[in-house]
């Protein structure tokens, strides 16, 4: 009776572990900083703002509508609509903007695209836009850089200060209707210090450049972790619970932790899934699904299923960790797909031989 109560009591903590984890990644996420900016034209009008039901090709928020004619500072208010600390400054030479009436931009698509600024100078010319005060972490920035007028000629060449990412030319041909990259914008990651800058640099790579807009995004916001073998819900293979947002119960002595982080962009991939607290240098790898499930299975929980891809054989090291990237050649912009990590795990008492991580639920753009 004693371990049948020492059991429970272990479950309930596991419980209230789990509920306090949730708690603590729900405040993260509020804290978490994004930002929609358009730049609006000083002429001939002033342009229009997009709603905040607008996602371009990030997601969706309230959108800072900025005029063109200055540099700022402009404070910024994030995607709830409320103040933050956060500005924007327009290098010194970003005093120019037009409007445009493109009857190829429809609807929200023609409020941000069809204004912009830009700084001209002639192929080469460049400057910067500065974002300050942003909260220390890792971003996507999506940059809009499309000519209005449509003038394919017309090449913009976008790079981020930090980023391991290229500087990537924008423009070179007419609205198809969506938004792709290389076409209608830039995307970059970039990891910010706290008090550090996010800098932009912009250059005309032929005639002149176009700065539509940008997005600011908390990367890995739109991944997220579920089934747990803590107890929170489906139960393990002989009760065995890993600690709150763990796998099932492994012979570590823990269960395995998988996260994403990283760009999930189809073109410019740096997603990368981690998993940490497997047993040692056992063989194992990931897969991937379109549906969640939490099936006991082994001495685990399979949580991934359906259209299910294997990934090549990745073992864990010394530590019981191992990453991998790559994602992006079985995943479409707009699909959601579920991943989670297999491995050996032979001499568990459950005696099934092989277990699993959690799952990992990720949203491609």
């Amino acid at each position: 009776m004693s371990t049948i109560m020492s059991s429970a009591s272990t479950r309930l903590v596991r419980l209230a572990a789990s509920t306090a984890l949730a708690s603590l990644i729900a405040a993260a996420s509020v804290q978490a900083q994004g930002f929609n900016v358009d730049f609006n034209a000083a002429f001939p009008t002033a342009g229009l703002t997009p709603p905040s039901t607008y996602a371009a090709a990030g997601t969706a928020g309230t959108w800072n509508g900025l005029t063109g004619g200055a540099t700022g500072p402009f404070a910024l208010v994030d995607k709830a609509g409320a103040p933050t600390g956060a500005s924007l400054t327009l290098g010194s030479t970003f005093l120019s903007s037009l409007e445009f009436d493109n009857v190829n931009f429809v609807g929200d698509d023609a409020a941000l695209m069809e204004d912009i600024v830009y700084h001209g100078g002639g192929t080469g010319a460049s400057d910067t836009i500065t974002i300050s005060g942003l909260a220390a972490g890792t971003y996507d920035v999506i940059t809009y850089a499309q000519a209005p007028d449509s003038k394919i000629n017309f090449i913009t060449d976008i790079s981020v200060v930090g980023s391991t990412d290229p500087v990537q030319s924008v423009g070179g041909t007419a609205w198809g209707g969506t938004h792709v990259l290389g076409a209608s914008h830039s995307r970059h990651q970039v990891t910010i210090a706290a008090g550090a800058d996010l800098v932009i640099n912009v250059v005309v790579g032929t005639s002149f450049d176009s700065i539509n807009g940008l997005q600011i995004e908390p990367a890995g916001a739109t991944g997220t972790a579920y089934c747990f073998g803590d107890g929170s819900g489906a139960v393990c293979p002989c009760a065995a619970f890993g600690s709150a947002g763990e796998g099932c119960l492994t012979t570590s002595g823990s269960g395995a932790t998988l996260v994403g982080s990283g760009s999930a962009n189809v073109g410019v991939d740096s997603f990368v899934l981690s998993v940490s607290g497997a047993p040692a240098n056992k063989p194992g790898l990931f897969f991937q699904g379109n549906n969640q499930i939490g099936n006991p299975a082994g001495d685990g929980l399979l949580c991934a299923a359906g259209a299910t891809i294997r990934y090549a054989v990745n073992p864990t090291d010394a530590s019981g960790a191992v990453s991998q990237g790559g994602f992006a050649i079985n995943a479409s912009a707009g699909q959601t797909l579920n991943y989670q990590y297999w491995f050996r795990d032979t001499g568990n008492p459950c005696g099934g031989g092989f277990n699993f991580s959690n799952g990992w639920n990720q949203a491609w753009n």
